[in-house]
């Protein structure tokens, strides 16, 4: 048979990297580069979205524990696009789930965490709130259940 070439997480070595997460059971590793690549604990590549190619982080949803995650609103990740948003991303099926747009580009690392009991009391449709840095400061971004496709 002829010879075939495997290409594995990112196609140039020397793309830029903006963002890497691992997920809740560390068995899902998300770079954000050039494009947003997923793969498994083996570093072999699973998937990838195309996503903008600058920004800043990436975070898996803080209930993200494997590809196959019973809940499908925790089955994603949020990339901190260069295009002044956060977009949603699966992490099975690897297609774009949402999108928010934010006022200021992000730099440096993404976090996602549960909201507060106290949180989710004032507004249960609150699904995750994300942390990032921007040049004016430190920005809080909601994210609903609705915002995730």
């Amino acid at each position: 048979s002829p010879p075939i070439e495997v290409r594995d997480l990112t196609n140039n070595a020397s793309d830029h990297v903006f963002g890497i997460a691992i997920n809740g059971n560390s068995t899902n590793i998300a770079v954000h580069g050039f494009e947003t690549f997923f793969a498994d604990s083996a570093l072999r590549l699973q998937g990838k979205f195309a996503t903008f190619n600058s920004g800043a982080g990436i975070a898996f949803h803080p209930g993200n524990v494997d590809e196959n995650t019973a809940d499908t609103k925790a089955r994603v990740a949020f990339v901190a696009s260069g295009d002044y948003s956060i977009q949603i991303v699966d992490t099975y099926s690897y297609r774009l789930r949402g999108r928010i747009p934010i006022r200021s580009n992000l730099y440096g690392p993404l976090r996602a965490v549960y909201p507060t009991a106290a949180e989710l009391s004032a507004d249960p449709t609150l699904a995750v709130k994300l942390f990032g840095l921007t040049p004016e400061g430190l920005v809080m971004i909601d994210v609903h259940a609705s915002d995730i496709q």
